[in-house]
């Protein structure tokens, strides 16, 4: 039976016409590679009756803006005047096709020839390289000054949407050569990834950009067309505009003096005309108004540019060419050689539409945001605004005074220009703010609500939100909007333990192959991607980290599942009921079909029993033994991986080429190798990311060394269970700091753990602090030889007696076991954080050696 879904076959006089298309092509390809070196592309004709025909393989550089015109009308004229639209793709998986990229670390080493002598380097600050060649795991590049010289492709990295000199991005459709301005809200969307990036005289990267090189990427984003690079070019090349009539998309040009052009912006929606540049002053691309950039700048003109393609979203594309978009076979028949995975059905992508279309709907709709300072808040505000939402009211338990400064704070992920400017963009937006005392005022008027995860935790919410939501409101969070909208395939990973540390290593292994990643993660140093949704591609991959606390509000269907552990956690939240934890956890998974795979950790039986329930492929994780089909680690410490039981057992290295410490960690890497390894990643590539990744911030992170004495900081250890995995994986004896709140958690098993593993334990205030030292005293701690249990007033005077008390070969260990340490603990009284780090700095130093640290010339 045929697909209804897929495209027609084009009839005879469709066919000549595509061959006709076919040999004109054909015959300017010694003139592209002459002029624009060589290329693989691929080239669609789409037909208004849904037919089409595929033109593979056009060799040559066509996609340099001079060229487009020329191949639009050369199509035009040969297909008899039929309605047709055109679309073209770089075929990125070949070998020797034309891309663009920066280092991946701080430099990148260019050597004179593969495994060779070093030839020079290139910096995050020099102008892009461009790639000519590959063989095998080495590419070989031209620097800007003509420098030829070989990269290994782990030390790359691409730039967004494979910009640079010559383009190679998408081609937007042209439907009968017609000309057609984006909506106002794409040059929005074009601007926001941007946002933050350090200003750079003559920069055109995402390491640095100045204010014409922004426009140059602006356009070529939101409306398909190049500009000159030079800001006077610009000004002669475009139609010119009085300033009462800018509209979105036009360039007003500014000056110090009568002629000189000084800078370039670009008119965003809004009603003070806010202008996206690249700034001097703020040293990053920010958003403004355009009379405040008139306090600084005299007008010079303004120019608009109409030879924009089209973005109609009705142009063909071609198939993706990705591991997880080949169709999956029945267990056990796959061939050991192929990942599994499957192509998102057009009733998903259909649905899809429909759910955004839903959300742009309430354009003209009351509809109201919570959590202005917060990083999911803020994210959610943007995106709905990009969507064309213009009643939106957002609120904050913040008041008007300190909003800034909570803003700032919760956005740490962002450096701090880059914060500075997402602030003021949020500032330029006109919407409704409801702040401090106003906080929830008018809610009930709200046609939708988006709420942060965790909404129903804060008191000040209940029960306005709480009876709101029960009244059958609709309530959307951020976790939500990426599996419902986002084009790119889903890897989530959820558990009580390791799901921050397995997701980034999967997303370290897989920036190592040729997809594109995106991230999205569950803290407040994740970087959220919803403003990046219109530059997914169903071949790429977005990996989710995702919360029991999303969960209770959504049972998404990712297309790899993966679940960590399953642990007591956050009982307090599911009426002390560890099954009803566990049920949670589990509706990751549920939703997901047959083609779908779900990735669980065989040596923790909350998460194996979830196997007995799933529609999907299951694959296994185990340290302890081996599975049928998954990942393990063999009697020699080396992982294995096999996709069927029958399938070929292929090495991935030995695990202890990782530098994280401790048994919890071997689980986390399996578990980000076995994720990976389905989405496409190779045994080499996921061998040299783990070697690769560093671990993370405050989990058993290694921040110091004094006097024999090893410092680790594990602050986002706030369970008993993630607390008892690093005192068992760090040497002894150990010097643990820990404490806070209580969430109703059994401590007898680490207090038990705690008497073998510890010299003493710092105990700062709290309910959870007395929890703990009441189970220690019961099983015995007090009486136990050498060990002390102290109950220092803050995290100031804890860490001073670490220092004084410590001996050489000791260990400390900032780990809290208790939920809230960092509110309670890790915050000063001007809301900045203590930093374990500069307190040890400041302590180990002492006076004497601080000041000739601040004595020394710099």
């Amino acid at each position: 039976m045929s697909d209804p879904s897929a495209p027609a076959e084009p009839g005879q006089d469709a066919q000549d016409a595509l061959q006709r298309v076919r040999a004109a092509l054909s015959a300017q390809r010694r003139d592209w590679i002459d002029r624009y070196g060589e290329a693989v592309c691929e080239l669609e004709v789409g037909f208004a009756d849904g037919s089409s025909g595929t033109i593979p393989r056009i060799v040559g550089q066509v996609l340099v803006p001079a060229q487009r015109a020329v191949v639009a009308s050369l199509v035009d004229g040969l297909l008899g005047g039929r309605e047709f639209a055109l679309a073209i793709e770089a075929l990125t998986e070949l070998e020797g096709h034309l891309g663009w990229c920066m280092p991946a670390g701080a430099c990148l080493d260019v050597l004179a020839r593969p495994e060779g002598p070093l030839a020079t380097q290139l910096l995050p600050t020099d102008p892009p390289a461009r790639r000519l060649a590959r063989r095998g795991d080495w590419w070989a590049l031209e620097l800007a000054d003509a420098t030829v010289g070989w990269s290994h492709a782990a030390d790359l990295r691409d730039l967004p949407d494979s910009d640079g000199p010559g383009d190679l991005a998408n081609w937007r459709a042209a439907w009968r050569g017609a000309w057609l301005q984006p909506d106002d809200l794409a040059w929005r969307r074009a601007v926001l990834p941007w946002l933050g990036t350090p200003y750079r005289w003559g920069g055109n990267s995402p390491e640095g950009i100045d204010c014409s090189g922004l426009s140059q990427r602006v356009f070529r984003k939101a409306a398909g067309i190049g500009l000159p690079k030079h800001s006077r070019d610009q000004l002669r090349a475009g139609r010119r505009v009085a300033r009462e009539a800018l509209a979105p998309g036009d360039l007003v040009y500014l000056t110090h003096r009568e002629r000189r052009i000084a800078h370039v912006g670009i008119v965003l929606d809004g009603p003070e005309r806010p202008i996206a540049n690249a700034s001097f002053d703020a040293n990053a691309v920010v958003i403004e108004p355009l009379d405040r950039m008139l306090e600084r700048y005299l007008w010079r003109g303004a120019r608009r540019f109409d030879a924009v393609p089209t973005s109609d979203s009705r142009r063909p594309r071609p198939t993706p060419k990705h591991p997880a978009s080949q169709p999956t076979e029945p267990a056990g028949q796959r061939s050991a050689d192929q990942p599994a995975g499957m192509a998102a059905p057009a009733s998903i992508l259909t649905a899809r539409q429909r759910r955004r279309d839903a959300i742009r709907a309430l354009s003209a709709a009351p509809v109201h945001v919570v959590g202005l300072a917060s990083t999911e808040g803020a994210a959610m505000l943007r995106f709905l605004w990009s969507e064309g939402l213009r009643d939106l009211t957002v609120h904050d338990l913040q008041p008007a005074d300190a909003i800034e400064a909570a803003f700032m704070r919760m956005h740490v992920g962002l450096p701090r220009l880059a914060r500075e400017a997402l602030w003021r963009e949020l500032g330029s937006l006109p919407v409704e703010r409801r702040l401090g005392e106003r906080y929830l005022e008018g809610i009930d008027a709200a046609e939708a609500i988006f709420a942060p995860q965790a909404w129903y935790l804060y008191p000040p919410n209940l029960p306005v939100l709480a009876e709101l939501k029960a009244a059958g409101l609709p309530f959307l969070g951020l976790m939500g909007l990426y599996f419902d909208l986002a084009p790119a395939a889903t890897l989530a990973f959820t558990g009580s333990n390791g799901k921050s540390t397995s997701s980034r290593l999967a997303e370290t292994i897989l920036r190592l192959t040729d997809q594109r990643i995106y991230y999205a993660g569950n803290e407040r140093r994740s970087v959220q991607v919803l403003d990046r949704l219109d530059g997914m591609r169903p071949e790429d991959w977005l990996i989710l980290e995702v919360s029991n606390r999303h969960l209770k509000e959504i049972a998404p269907r990712p297309r790899i599942g993966v679940v960590t552990n399953v642990l007591p956690n956050h009982l307090d939240e599911h009426d002390g009921s560890f099954e009803a934890y566990a049920a949670v956890k589990a509706r990751l998974l549920v939703e997901q079909g047959a083609d779908d795979l779900a990735v669980l950790n065989a040596d923790n039986p909350a998460t194996l029993a979830m196997a007995q329930t799933l529609s999907s492929q299951v694959f296994l994780f185990s340290r302890l033994g081996e599975v049928p089909r998954g990942a393990w680690l063999d009697p020699a410490g080396r992982i294995k991986l096999r996709r069927s039981p029958r399938g070929q057992v292929v090495d991935a290295g030995p695990a202890a080429a990782s530098r994280l410490p401790g048994a919890h960690n071997q689980e986390n890497i399996l578990a980000a190798a076995l994720a990976s390894y389905l989405a496409g990643a190779s045994p080499e590539q996921i061998q040299r990311g783990i070697g690769m990744f560093r671990g993370l911030r405050h989990r058993c992170q290694f921040v110091w060394a004094a006097e024999g004495v090893s410092y680790f900081d594990d602050l986002n250890s706030t369970t008993p269970r993630a607390s008892m995995a690093a005192l068992e994986a760090l040497p002894g004896p150990i010097n643990w700091i820990a404490g806070g709140d209580d969430k109703g958690l059994d401590y007898e098993d680490l207090a038990r753990l705690a008497t073998r593993r510890c010299r003493r334990v710092l105990l700062l205030p709290g309910a959870g602090s007395d929890r703990l030292a009441e189970a220690m005293q019961r099983v015995g701690a007090q009486s136990s030889a050498g060990l002390e249990v102290l109950r220092p007033a803050n995290l100031r005077e804890a860490v001073a007696r670490s220092v004084a008390l410590a001996e050489p070969g000791d260990t400390v260990l900032l780990s809290p076991a208790c939920p809230f340490f960092f509110s309670l603990h890790y915050l000063t009284e001007g809301d900045r954080e203590a930093g374990f780090k500069s307190l040890l700095r400041e302590l180990t130093l002492g006076d004497s050696a601080r000041r000739a640290r601040q004595e020394e010339p710099q």
